[in-house]
């Protein structure tokens, strides 16, 4: 159980930080 928590944590912070990188591409792609 705790183990599926932090890694469903972990999978949460990297789509999150994915999406951030993928509008900042975005984001230079159209200025």
């Amino acid at each position: 159980m705790i183990v599926k928590e932090s890694t469903f944590h972990m999978l949460s912070q990297n789509l999150i930080l994915i999406s951030f990188i993928i509008l900042n591409l975005a984001n230079k792609n159209y200025p």
